[in-house]
This record gives structure tokens, sequence and C-alpha cells, in this order.
């Protein structure tokens, strides 16, 4: 029962963990030396992070869709899935144990600005490999996300006059599959069929936004259109406002998927 009771401090405890080595595998990846001892390492904190972050996801999905009651009377599903949380505890543990052992960071001034953090690495890589049947209680919040985009008729109390762009923001706590979710919504049929062109954009909490609009130009127009763009401003530089101007040409029946902070790109479309 002290388990039970104990996995919610270990729940934090691998949030934060993860939270590290995202930063870690980031300036790892970022390091002009990547030395056999530092690329080992970095595989079993990548390896281990992916682990804790599907953990983290089913220990959510099992708390939104049980009442109450449900859990306490589920308490073996509980009990595995404290198990499996401890685990994952005492592998950090011994990660970090590993690392004093033999030293494996080694990280200098110039790759700590890199840090941002890995996020939107495993984030994604999780969402392009997880297969439609594993996205369990997922269903409802996929049509409901569908029906906000327009892909599947709205309910009519939901329904707006307003015919113009939206945003349709998912918020929540990391590891509950909002972009696994968002992804597979994205790559559907429905959603192509809609759409012809779209564009799966990744925004980190660091950006530069003309580069944020160099991707979408690549993304959603190919690569040549960019490649073509730069050569027309040969001998000058081009500015945000050049690449907004462009997008706001030729963007018409558009679905952007933006995965992360986006401050300050809705301007795009006011220019």
């Amino acid at each position: 029962m002290s388990l039970l009771l104990g996995v919610h401090d270990h729940i934090w405890f691998i949030s934060d963990e993860l939270k590290m080595m995202q930063a870690f595998l980031r300036a790892a990846d970022g390091a002009r030396e990547n030395i056999g001892v530092l690329k080992a390492y970095s595989e079993l904190i990548r390896d281990l992070a992916y682990d804790i972050e599907d953990s983290l996801e089913e220990f959510m999905v099992f708390i939104k869709n049980k009442s109450l009651v449900k859990q306490l009377l589920s308490l073996r599903e509980r009990h595995r899935i404290a198990v499996q949380i401890r685990t994952l505890k005492l592998r950090v543990q011994e990660v970090s144990q590993r690392n004093t052992r033999y030293n494996a960071i080694k990280l200098t001034p110039s790759t700590s600005t890199n840090v941002i953090g890995d996020t939107e690495f495993t984030r994604n890589f999780t969402a392009l490999n997880v297969e439609e049947a594993q996205l369990v209680g997922l269903d409802e919040p996929k049509k409901k996300l569908m029906e906000l985009i327009g892909i599947l008729d709205e309910p009519k109390e939901h329904e707006s006059s307003n015919t113009g762009p939206r945003v349709v923001s998912l918020v929540g706590m990391g590891g509950i599959g909002k972009t696994t979710l968002t992804k597979k919504v994205f790559d559907s049929n429905d959603l192509s069929d809609k759409f012809g062109t779209r564009a799966w954009i990744t925004v980190s909490q660091s950006f530069e936004q003309k580069e944020i609009f160099k991707e979408m130009v690549k993304h959603l127009f190919g690569a040549e259109s960019l490649h073509k763009l730069l050569e027309d401003h040969q001998g000058q530089q081009v500015l945000e406002v050049h690449l907004a101007d462009y997008l706001s040409k030729r963007l018409k029946e558009t679905s952007a998927t933006y995965d992360g902070v986006v401050h300050g790109c809705h301007r795009m479309f006011n220019e």
C-alpha cells in the first residue's frame, strides 16, 4: 500500500528528471566532440527518456479515464503502474551513478547555449511511432479536435459564425498525449482531403521567428520555393516581413500545426 501512496512522489521525480534528460540530450547532440563514452551515455539517457514519457502518458490516461471508485477497485493495475514508475526511478538513479563513475558529461559553455531541451524530439518521435490502436482513451478528444478543425460536422452548440482563420489550442501537462493526438489527426486522410496544403511546424521555447517562417515556406510550398525566394533577395538580407508577406500571399486554405510556444507568430497573418 505504501508503494501505491508514494507513486505521485515518484511521478514528480521522474518528470523533473525527464526535463533534465531532454536538456542533456540536446546539448550532447550539439557537442563538437561526441566521444565514445558520451555517445554511449546519451543512448542510455535517450532510451530511458522514451520509457519515462511512455509511462507518464499511461499513468495520466489511467487516472483520467477512471472514476475514484474504479481506481480503488483496480488496485492490481495501479500496483503494476506503481512498480513500473518506481523501477524507472531506480533506473534514473543508476544512470546518474554511472555518469559519476565514467564522467561522461563534459559539456562546454559553447554547447550549453544550445540546451533548449529535447522535448520536441522526444514528443515527435513518440507521436510518429504510436499506432492508432495504442491511443487508449483518446477517441473522444480526437473526435472533438476534428470537429473544431472542421473535418467533422461540429455540434450546433459549438458552431460559430466566424468563417475566418481559427486557432485550436491543446493545453495540458506533459506526457498526456497532446502531440500524439494532434499528429494522428494531422496525418489522417480526412484532414488531407479537406486541406490540400498543410504543414507540421515544431516551435521550441527559444526560437527565431524568421527561421520559423522559412520552415513554413519550405514545408508548405517546397524547398524550391524557399530557394527561389532567397535568390530573389540575393545581396539583400531576407527579413521577417519579406517572409511574412510571401506567406500571406500564398496561404489560402492551409492547416498549419504549431507544436510548442508560438508567441508572436500570429503577427504573420496581420502584416
